[in-house]
């Protein structure tokens, strides 16, 4: 299980340069931004928001990409809420302004809007992806680890292009990168078991 820092001499070593610690950096930084917008399965989580009575808005929570499933728990049952437009919840909030449990909700840039507004504290629960962060050398998830191979092609081929301008070197991280891909998209379909190739 490789740390951001293992990661970053793996890259250095491989490059054979010793000079590049900050363009590493700012590479898998740039790398993780690019393929987090993918659909893997280790991005795949559930994380939970509680809502106050009388606040038709709550933040989603930070780093969520996509959301695929809302449900709000009421007693011991989990029941979805439906995801409207952004017009469509104008719409029912002029027609009915009463409180009481939320059972539907729309997108609203970093925050959902519930209708009706909820008339308690309800917790939710919101299943979609979610961003992997890294801050410190010592920092490890799965970017440095099932996604260790995809990271490094992808960095790489930033940095031949880029900085070190060896167009020759970059085409090969290109084909690193496309086979580290396929293989975690391979990977996600079997862990999912849609029998369909993730949308990208």
């Amino acid at each position: 299980m490789s740390t951001l820092g293992e990661v970053k001499a793996r890259i250095a070593d491989e490059l054979n340069r010793t000079d590049l610690d900050s363009q590493i950096g700012a590479a898998i930084t740039r790398a993780i931004r690019t393929h987090g917008a993918k659909r893997f399965w280790f991005l795949e989580a559930r994380q939970t928001q509680t809502v106050t009575a009388e606040d038709e808005y709550v933040n989603l929570p930070s780093g969520t990409r996509n959301i695929d499933l809302i449900q709000v728990q009421i007693g011991e049952t989990w029941y979805p809420l439906c995801k409207v437009s952004l017009a469509a919840m104008d719409d029912l909030k002029g027609m009915n302004v009463s409180e009481g449990q939320p059972t539907d909700y729309a997108v609203e840039k970093t925050r959902l809007r519930l209708y009706p507004t909820p008339d308690q504290a309800y917790t939710l629960s919101l299943i979609g992806t979610f961003d992997l962060t890294l801050a410190d050398d010592s920092d490890t998830n799965a970017w440095t680890t099932e996604a260790e191979d995809l990271i490094v092609a992808t960095v790489k081929k930033h940095i031949c292009r880029d900085i070190i301008i060896d167009e020759t070197r970059a085409m090969l991280c290109q084909g690193a990168e496309t086979e580290a891909l396929n293989l975690l998209q391979d990977e996600t379909v079997r862990r999912l078991s849609t029998g369909i190739r993730p949308c990208l």
